[in-house]
């Protein structure tokens, strides 16, 4: 039960990470139909943005007649969103420290071989092994969501990437793909990424990569 934001635990690289990421949730107006998570709970009901707050959470009216006055984005979805097909190092969350019902803000640090996360929390705390169903990250499209399920099958068919190969990227498992050189090659298969814009990613999966002028399956 862990909801994310994607971003980098470095604090500058979490500032870029969290804008790119924002324009994929994109900011909503008052009047969007949605769905959210009531109270930080594992389910999402049906409503509407009835207030965008300075403070960017919004004020919520639900279908059912619940109010609430200031809930957060990744807590929102817009109607067809789905959770991504993975969670990965530097993703922006909401977790359940120690399995309790009470979620904190925090950011994936680290994907384990045994398919849990370790979390740090933004108060400080660290977590390690957190299952992922209690962890709750930002909602995506479906389009991007099946988009990734087909790369990830084309990615196994293509070769090898080699250090300083040019190469277009979905920075932080966006929708968008972005110019950048892969810096170096990581044991794990996964990439480190330098990007034309000066951001960086320390472990890129395979099938969030292509060449340039690639098409998307």
């Amino acid at each position: 039960l862990i909801y994310v934001q994607e971003i980098s635990p470095a604090p500058a690289v979490e500032a870029a990470m969290a804008s790119k990421f924002v324009s994929l949730s994109d900011p909503l107006s008052v009047g969007d139909a949605i769905e959210a998570r009531f109270g930080g709970g594992p389910d999402f009901h049906s409503g509407k943005v009835a207030a965008v707050n300075g403070d960017g959470t919004y004020a919520i009216d639900y279908s059912d007649g619940d109010k609430e006055p200031a809930v957060k984005r990744l807590r929102i979805r817009r109607l067809g969103q789905v959770p991504p097909e993975t969670l990965v190092q530097g993703m922006r969350c909401e977790a359940r420290h120690g399995g309790g019902m009470q979620c904190f803000d925090g950011v994936i640090s680290q994907a384990n071989s045994d398919g849990t996360f370790d979390v740090d929390y933004d108060d400080g705390d660290r977590e390690q092994g957190v299952p992922a169903e209690l962890i709750y990250v930002q909602e995506i499209d479906a389009v991007a969501a099946a988009a990734e399920v087909a790369m990830a099958s084309a990615a196994e068919k293509e070769p090898e990437l080699v250090g300083g190969d040019t190469i277009e990227a979905r920075f932080g498992g966006g929708p968008d793909f972005h110019s950048g050189k892969v810096a170096v090659v990581n044991g794990d298969g996964t990439y480190a990424i330098d990007y034309s814009d000066g951001d960086k990613e320390p472990a890129v999966k395979r099938l969030r990569i292509r060449r340039p002028g690639q098409d998307t399956p």
